[in-house]
């Protein structure tokens, strides 16, 4: 900052200073109490109306600091006075306090059933929504919306002097430093803009206002904004809460906004043909922001993609389906600048491979392109009004909040002698977590231009602390002030910017830190901007007279979700497995016990898990049974490599990675498969039981609503595909643990298997109490009318490679062969046969989980082995096929002699 700036900005303080003095004797509570003019009386009777309400005496106060028709827009939102402001169209009673806490306790109320509504999974208290929305005048909007256009406008044209010709960078407007000391500059970008794309397709300010009630900008967010998605939902739930004063204070929408934003993809996409895809690349679950992706990318009609979802073939960028690789044309990126490309930028990042490559090639368009994310850093905000004078003529119309880089020397002067009252922070880094007021004393004692030591002089900024101006907030049952801040958004439109008429504000409580992040606060609002004449109804569905051609189903659904949905059948059965498992344990080792049968019993307990692990069976009964519960016990609750609550933890792990494909009464069963801890000191099987029954009852109604609700497409192909697999695996498993194997007692086993199996009740009503091996087999094996059965199973499988046949005729040809070969295996085998009992061969003796007696069923251990060698060729095939889209090896050439 230059001596004629820090001039100004001291003469404005002390303006700002006085006339705050005057403003607030003027504007305070008191002077409403007093005045008799008949426009302040619906403002002397808010103060009734909201006894609650404080503010602090240095804050600017949205309500009471306000012109005479902001105050009145508060007071109809507030006491729900709406209709044209005429307090007498009211109520037949006076308004009492305890009607306006009603009002918006009710309004509280409806807001948790229906906002947010899509994804329940965010559970932070810093998600809520205030149902008290932040109003601003027509008037100030304007204003407010042609400060943000210019900025945007600025940060664009900067942008492309620093990838393109540097001219600032030349004439010294643009310290050295600021480029090439951050990383945040990627120069391998610089040159690679197509001529007439912006850098900026979106853009995000961090607003506030000050103690005399000017506006400043926080922040500037321009490689991935985050907020939109957020804003479209709170207006989405506000609207239906208040929907009368939605209408009647003329609110203006948001809908035209986000048509520009697509209409500016649409513009900006490379080789845009009919079968090119745009996507909404998100960081992923991993990011705290991918539910308000998911919601952004709904709404805009784009494919939401994760970084895996894309891949880079022959300089060109795809997108990964059922159907094969899909051609990609621009992609509207919330992945951070060095996150994007693992080749050329950050090593460890998850991003797309040769995605840098493309973009320079101009094969891809990237919305914000790759390098924007260089605006971002808080040193440029010291010298924007120059920059504003030098590259638009022009006077920043919104400043922002007053900020002094170090590597200046008059600033770095004017620093030293305010630093024991000022915040430092990094000059290349932007805010990543809440704390924009803490004091960064590393900083402080290292501005002096001699230091020796990092962080040097030009590596700080320095600014002021903030006192944040108070708006009303439905917090606690009451209406009270909380601090507040506010991000808006703008999208290029040709040759200028266009401004969403509204945007999402964060509260909080006094003291509570408020920065440019949008998880600091206590909860979100609504931000209402209001109009002065009715306001036209604007969406971007489709006009009704457009025509759209039927669809029934595709196999366009990204391999990422065919995946996790895939392992989501196959977690959520082998889920259920187990918990059957166990509970069949747990109720024979329970009650009276014939300790006769607890060498028996040890066999099934042992194969609650996927590796060899027996309990000593010569032990005494007593010491025993204190084993067998002990290892039971810990298999639920303990958890292990192949304990239950592994397997829940991937049933809810695939669940958040495809949460926006599953239905609200799906997502609700499955976010409840949680095993509830206990002290193991004092465990028992009453532990067991219960929690048992409750995760039976959850998974078995999540196999029912995709059984009943669940669309017959490729998403529930592939998931009823994976519970087929797991389901046969986890019964060959149990089949070479249990029955191959030839035990001295056979009963208890063959119970087991009819009871893990869900088979007992169809066994009993045909064969009564008579329990033999050879009809266990058949219902278990054999029986097409048995939903568990072996061949019910494969005839499944069977049904689902034809539907793929379509898709690759010659790989799902060998698949669906191999599981006719299984199939016809077990139809025509001899159940006699495989109940035969033979001499163990070498071979199964020494294998892990093969049989350890002299003799064995070797007629269905060759069954069992030859499902099991079918069952993983055809998983390692889906894998390669339909989820990673392996490339097949290519030769690069035969040796010469």
């Amino acid at each position: 900052m230059t001596s004629r700036e820090r001039c100004s900005f001291l003469r404005a303080e002390l303006v700002s200073v006085a006339s705050f003095g005057l403003n607030h004797l003027a504007n305070s509570k008191e002077s409403f109490r007093m005045g008799n003019a008949k426009e302040t009386n619906e403002l002397s009777r808010l103060l009734e109306l909201i006894p609650h309400y404080r503010a602090p005496s240095n804050s600017f106060d949205e309500v009471f600091s306000q012109t005479e028709e902001q105050a009145k827009a508060w007071y109809r939102v507030l006491t729900g006075h709406s209709r044209g402001g005429d307090p007498s169209v009211a109520a037949s009673k006076p308004l009492t306090a305890e009607d306006v806490a009603k009002r918006w306790r009710v309004a509280k109320e409806h807001l948790q059933e229906h906002a947010c509504a899509i994804f329940e999974s965010v559970k932070r208290r810093n998600s809520e929504v205030d149902p008290i929305p932040y109003i601003i005048s027509a008037a100030q909007w304007q204003s407010l919306a042609k400060g943000i256009a210019q900025r945007a406008r600025l940060l664009d044209r900067i942008l492309r002097d620093v990838y393109g010709p540097q001219t600032l960078l030349e004439k010294g407007l643009l310290p050295h430093e600021l480029i090439y000391g951050t990383y945040a500059y990627l120069g391998a970008l610089r040159g690679t803009l197509l001529a007439g794309q912006p850098m900026l397709s979106l853009y995000a300010a961090q607003l506030c206002r000050d103690s005399t009630g000017t506006w400043y900008v926080l922040a500037d967010r321009t490689q991935g904004p985050s907020g939109g998605g957020y804003s479209v939902e709170n207006r989405i739930a506000l609207s239906r809460v208040l929907p009368e004063e939605f209408r009647d204070m003329l609110v203006q929408r948001s809908a035209p906004f986000f048509a520009a934003l697509r209409e500016t993809m649409n513009r900006n996409a490379v080789n845009c043909k009919g079968d090119s895809w745009m996507v909404l690349m998100s960081p992923g679950i991993r990011s705290s922001t991918y539910f308000e992706d998911a919601y952004l990318a709904r709404y805009l009609g784009y494919t939401l993609a994760q970084s895996n979802d894309l891949t880079v073939r022959s300089g060109q960028v795809f997108l990964k389906t059922l159907g094969g690789l899909k051609r990609v044309s621009n992609i509207l990126r919330r992945v951070p600048d060095l996150e994007c490309d693992p080749l050329e930028l950050e090593a460890s990042a998850i991003g797309v491979p040769g995605l840098c490559q493309a973009v320079r090639d101009h094969q891809i368009a990237v919305s914000n392109h790759l390098g924007s994310g260089w605006a971002e850093i808080p040193a440029l905000m010291a010298i924007l009004p120059r920059l504003c004078h030098e590259l638009l003529g022009e006077d920043l119309i919104l400043p922002s909040w007053p900020t002094w880089w170090c590597g200046d020397p008059g600033s770095r002067q004017y620093v030293e002698s305010h630093k024991e009252s000022m915040i430092f922070r990094n000059a290349f880094e932007k805010r990543k977590e809440a704390g924009f007021l803490r004091h960064r004393t590393d900083f402080h004692h290292q501005v002096s231009e001699s230091s020796t030591r990092p962080p040097y002089p030009w590596e700080q900024v320095a600014t002021h602390p903030i006192t944040f101006s108070t708006t009303p907030c439905w917090y606690e049952n009451k209406v009270v002030g909380m601090p507040i801040v506010m991000r808006v958004f703008a999208t290029a439109v040709e040759d200028d910017y266009q401004v969403l008429s509204g945007g999402i504000a964060r509260v909080g409580q006094a003291g509570q830190p408020l920065d440019e992040s949008l998880s600091s606060g206590q909860m979100s609002k609504d931000v209402w901007v209001l109009g002065d004449s009715p306001v036209p109804p604007m969406s971007l569905r489709r006009p009704p007279q457009s025509s759209l051609e039927l669809r029934r189903t595709s196999f366009e659904l990204l391999s990422r979700v065919a995946d996790e949905l895939h392992w989501l059948g196959r977690c959520s059965e082998r889920a259920a497995c187990m918990v059957r498992h166990a509970r069949f344990c747990a109720n024979r080792l329970s009650g009276e016990i014939d300790l006769d049968i607890l060498p028996v019993l040890t066999h099934v307990v042992d194969a609650l898990e996927d590796k060899e692990h027996s309990i000593g069976q010569n032990a005494p009964p007593s010491d025993l049974l204190v084993a067998l519960r002990t290892k039971l016990v810990d298999f639920v609750f303990k958890g292990g490599n192949s304990a239950l609550p592994v397997t829940l933890i991937g049933v809810r792990r695939n669940a958040n990675l495809i949460r926006d494909r599953l239905s609200s009464d799906s997502w609700q069963i499955l976010s409840r498969l949680d095993i509830e801890p206990v002290d193991y000191s004092e465990y028992t099987l009453s532990d067991v039981l219960p929690q048992l029954g409750q995760l039976l009852d959850n998974l078995t109604a999540f196999a029912g609503l995709v059984s009943e609700s669940m669309t017959r497409g490729p998403g529930w192909l592939f998931l009823d595909m994976g519970r087929r697999i797991e389901r046969m695996q986890y019964q060959l498993r149990l089949v070479d643990q249990l029955l191959v194997p030839v035990y001295p007692r056979l009963t208890p086993l063959l119970e087991a298997m009819l009871d893990i199996m869900d088979s007992s009740i169809t066994y009993r009503y045909r064969y009564l109490m008579n329990i033999e091996i050879g009809p266990v087999l058949d219902l278990l094996l054999q029986d097409q009318s048995n939903p568990r059965s072996m061949v019910f199973q494969l005839v499944q499988l069977r049904e689902h490679l034809d539907v793929l046949l379509e898709v690759d005729q010659e790989g799902i040809l060998v698949q669906r062969n191999s599981i006719q070969e299984c199939l016809d295996l077990l139809l025509i085998a001899d159940i006699n046969d495989a109940t035969l009992c033979h001499p163990t061969p070498p071979e199964l003796k020494s294998s892990a989980l093969g049989p350890h007696t002299p003799e064995t069923r070797l007629d269905l251990a060759r069954i069992s082995s030859k499902i099991a060698t079918a069952l993983s060729d055809l998983s390692e095939y889906l894998t390669k096929r339909f989820f990673t889209h392996t490339a097949q090896a290519q030769q690069l050439g035969k040796l010469t002699k």
